[in-house]
């Protein structure tokens, strides 16, 4: 049985709390899901450029002396690759994108893409659709030869949240 994306959600009180921010941060849901609802079926099988920034906008954006992005996660197992790209992207053009885990938060541009995992059902698709994007990146690729029973079968970066702490601290 596929997971169910709403118990991955992060509620902005939780991440008001787990962020430690002031009440004069206003925090605004901005994720596709939140912005499109039952329109994202039909965007996931869209791979132009203006698709796949609406796919991998930020969950949040937050308000306050500054505006800026953030991806909510409720573990620390991986990320979607292809949203790390263009959060990474988003950054190098000047945005502050955050990602936050339960126990850290760290900018995207400090998260590592040294190699992207790519289950069987997504392998085509990233070759003749993604693979291009992330040449600059420099990153090795792991094509699997079936699929998994669980989680969403995205192209993944695999992560360990206690190597975020240390590249959190170091920034």
């Amino acid at each position: 049985m596929p997971p169910n994306p709403a118990d991955f959600d992060v509620t902005p009180d939780e991440l008001r709390k787990r962020m430690n921010l002031s009440d004069d941060v206003k925090i605004f849901q901005t994720g596709v899901e939140h912005i499109f609802g039952d329109t994202i079926p039909g965007l996931t099988n869209c791979y132009g450029t203006g698709a796949l920034l609406l796919r991998t906008f930020p969950d949040f954006t937050l308000y306050g002396a500054d505006v800026y992005f953030v991806e909510a996660k409720c573990k620390t197992t991986s990320i979607e690759a292809i949203g790390l790209y263009f959060n990474k992207m988003r950054e190098r053009m000047g945005a502050r994108v955050l990602y936050s885990f339960p126990e850290v938060t760290i900018s995207a541009s400090m998260i590592p893409m040294e190699c992207i995992e790519i289950p069987l059902k997504h392998g085509e698709d990233f070759r003749k659709h993604l693979m291009h994007l992330f040449v600059e990146e420099k990153c090795r690729y792991n094509f699997w030869s079936s699929n998994t029973k669980n989680g969403s079968n995205d192209p993944f970066v695999r992560i360990d949240e206690e190597d975020l702490k240390i590249l959190a601290e170091g920034s």
